[in-house]
């Protein structure tokens, strides 16, 4: 059974998947910031 939808729908439904590619993308890039920003701070402790 496939599911059909207006034009209208559809284009919502795409932007809304690529919204949420974004989204993940931005988590993604926040998450690897702070790890640089733990790493960053645990080689400073380590030199005072």
């Amino acid at each position: 059974m496939s599911h059909q939808s207006c034009p209208h729908c559809q284009r919502q439904e795409n932007r809304i998947k690529q919204h949420e590619k974004y989204i993940a993308q931005l988590v993604e890039y926040v998450a690897k910031m702070n790890q640089r920003m733990t790493d960053l701070e645990k080689r400073h402790v380590k030199k005072v």
